[in-house]
C-alpha cells in the first residue's frame, strides 16, 4: 500500500463535536473539512459530499471509541449547556435551580422556611 502523509494540525477552531451533534458539518467549507480529515490521518481528496461523509464517520467512530473530546461549554452564567440539546437535561437543571429559589412551576406552594 501507499504511505499516508503524516497527520496535519487542525487549526480551524471548529467545534467538531457540536457540528456533528447539530448535523451541520456540511456547512463547513472544503478547506476546513480537509484540515479536520488531515489531522485525523484520513484521505483528504474527493468531492465535498465525500468529505462530509468521511468527517461524520470519523467523528462517530471517535465518539464510540471514547476518543472524541467532550466539547460541552458553559453558557454566560457558568451553567453547563446540555449536550444534544434535547431539552430534558436543560429542563431538569432549570427545575433544580427553581427549587433552590422557590419559584418552580409545580403545584406545591413553594414556601421558604428559614
Amino acid at each position: 500500500g501507499r504511505k499516508r502523509k503524516a497527520p496535519t494540525i487542525d487549526d480551524s477552531g471548529v467545534d467538531w463535536k457540536q457540528k456533528y451533534d447539530t448535523d451541520s458539518i456540511a456547512s463547513c467549507n472544503v478547506a476546513t473539512l480537509k484540515k479536520y480529515l488531515g489531522s485525523q490521518g484520513e484521505k483528504v481528496s474527493g468531492k465535498k459530499d465525500d468529505l462530509v461523509d468521511r468527517v461524520q464517520t470519523n467523528i462517530a467512530v471517535r465518539i464510540a471509541a471514547g476518543t472524541m473530546p467532550d466539547t460541552s461549554v458553559a453558557d454566560g452564567d457558568g451553567n453547563a449547556v446540555a449536550e444534544g440539546n434535547d431539552g430534558a437535561d436543560g429542563a431538569a437543571a432549570a427545575e433544580a435551580t427553581n427549587d433552590v429559589v422557590g419559584n418552580d412551576d409545580d403545584d406545591d406552594d413553594d414556601e421558604v422556611h428559614v
